[in-house]
């Protein structure tokens, strides 16, 4: 029984240290189960929005205005995206990290310029939203919101909520050789 007892006690400390969603080991202990560890990867999975990583362009020019890569830095932990602005010839880095304690999944960004982002994003099977507030080079300070949307796994459409909102058809570049999640170089 002692026994019994050590492996489920280096089972459910392992699985918190590597934050799994899921102890299956667990269940071939005696049926025992335990609470799921909630991460960004169980979010994003639940709500279908895992489907956003991986290398997207604008559909229009291909990737000639806008591209993004999105991948794990931190498997089910820290999600990142470098992406670049060919017209304004920005570029930047943007995580996106799960709060425990608050529940949340926050952003935080900074570009080439020196301008930067805090967020927080919501998801629904629908549609993936980060409010942000941004500060730029010149101090100037404002909020922005994006909407997300899947219209399957290869097409998204990124929407900026302005008086004028814009609209960017995005879809996913297949890659050859790499896999899915990997982190951008």
């Amino acid at each position: 029984m002692r026994n019994m007892m050590t492996m489920v006690i280096a089972v459910l400390a392992t699985a918190l240290l590597i934050g799994n969603t899921t102890v299956n080991a667990a269940e071939n202990l005696g049926g025992t189960f335990f609470n799921t560890v909630e991460n960004l990867g169980s979010i994003l999975r639940k709500s279908g929005w895992d489907r956003m990583i991986g290398t997207w362009v604008d559909a229009q020019t291909k990737g000639k205005m806008y591209k993004s890569v999105t991948a794990w830095r931190f498997k089910d932990q820290v999600l990142e995206s470098s992406s670049e602005d060919f017209l304004q010839g920005k570029k930047d880095i943007s995580l996106m990290i799960y709060n425990p304690k608050k529940s949340e999944v926050f952003h935080v960004s900074a570009d080439d310029k020196g301008g930067s982002t805090l967020g927080r994003w919501t998801f629904t099977k629908e549609e993936a939203i980060l409010d942000m507030t941004f500060v730029t080079p010149e101090k100037q300070e404002g909020q922005l919101q994006f909407r997300y949307k899947l219209i399957d796994d290869d097409t998204m459409v990124i929407t900026v909520v302005l008086p004028e909102p814009i609209e960017i058809k995005m879809i996913r570049v297949k890659e050859k050789g790499k896999t899915k999640g990997s982190c951008p170089k």
